[in-house]
């Protein structure tokens, strides 16, 4: 039983990895639709498709794409990794974890501004490693999952804009707290609607357990009604607060995607897959989810409606690993 359970923590670990910040590993260029310099966030939101347009990661770098799979456009281009985007509440800035000087740290950057290093605002300082940040609803905290002391936790900066609209102050790091800790993991941090509740993947009892705890790190707590999966992560809150999308294994089987009410009342399973689908995240309308799937041999976005109404669509396709996607709100 201790082999699989370590199997299992390996496994994971290893979906962490290729999706993170291991630029060395991804030699494939991917294919970018606007030659030249990089075009802002909000120029590339000039041709929203209905269902909006996703930030994502892809060979170290942050693109944006339309949720009917064209529009792909490269939004960064430098030697070093800037990824797991995700956007403040009102659209127009965007947290980023950058790679420097060998290790990663977190930082905000107006959308227009996207690559223009010069006006990035530093969040974390001496971090050896930082994961998926996550706005809190009325855009005054960021949660974010770091290594650090050699032990993961969750964490939370306060006013993460703040030296922006500041012009004396000096563009130092921000307040932090912790709010957990655990020698494995803990990460992938996402806040309730009404900014009372954040949920997080945790390895304690080693096995992946998302979890949810107050904003204040209080104790964590499983999510209702996913008792039946043997593994479960990357949790997050959809927009009304009824539903929590997961990414799920059952007992023997594969990573799937998965919706839970939030009283655990109903669990529905929206993928069925042999290869990993993983990280999904809500359409600002509630009524899609985007996710990573291995099942093309590497990592590929999909979108998938939420009632099961058709098949996942594809929306990328290429030789390296894309990821994290973000949908602007």
């Amino acid at each position: 039983m201790r082999l699989a359970v370590w199997r299992c923590f390996l496994g994971l670990i290893g979906l962490v990895w290729m999706s993170g910040c291991a630029r060395a590993e991804q030699t494939v260029a991917p294919p970018t639709e606007t030659p030249g310099v990089a075009p802002t966030v909000m120029s590339a939101m000039q041709a929203d498709a209905p269902l909006g347009r996703l930030a994502f990661t892809a060979a170290g770098d942050l693109y944006i794409i339309s949720a009917n799979g064209v529009g792909r456009q490269n939004l960064t281009r430098t030697p070093t990794y800037e990824g797991m985007p995700a956007w403040s509440p009102d659209g127009q800035w965007l947290a980023l974890v950058v790679s420097e000087d060998g290790r990663e740290n977190l930082f905000v950057v107006p959308a227009e501004a996207t690559g223009d290093r010069a006006q990035y605002i530093r969040i974390t300082e001496d971090m050896t490693e930082v994961r998926a940040p996550a706005w809190s609803p009325d855009g005054e905290h960021l949660a974010f999952a770091a290594h650090t002391e050699d032990a993961w936790g969750i964490f939370v900066a306060l006013d993460p804009r703040g030296r922006q609209t500041c012009a004396t102050c000096e563009r130092t790091t921000l307040p932090v707290r912790r709010l957990t800790q655990n020698l494995f993991y803990n990460g992938h941090p996402h806040w309730s609607p009404d900014g009372r509740w954040i949920l997080y993947t945790s390895d304690r009892g080693f096995r992946w357990q998302a979890v949810m705890t107050d904003r204040n790190g209080g104790q964590a707590t499983p999510i209702p009604g996913i008792e039946s999966l043997g593994n479960s992560a990357y949790p997050t809150w959809s927009p009304d607060g009824r539903w929590i999308a997961l990414a799920g294994q059952q007992q023997g089987g594969s990573w799937d995607i998965y919706v839970v009410s939030a009283d655990g009342a109903e669990l529905v399973q929206l993928t069925s897959h042999p290869a990993a689908d993983w990280g999904p995240a809500w359409s600002p309308d509630g009524l899609w989810l985007a996710f990573t799937s291995e099942r093309s041999g590497n990592g590929d976005l999909y979108i998938v409606p939420v009632d099961r109404s058709e098949a996942p669509r594809r929306l990328t396709d290429t030789p390296v690993d894309e990821s994290f996607p973000a949908w602007r709100p």
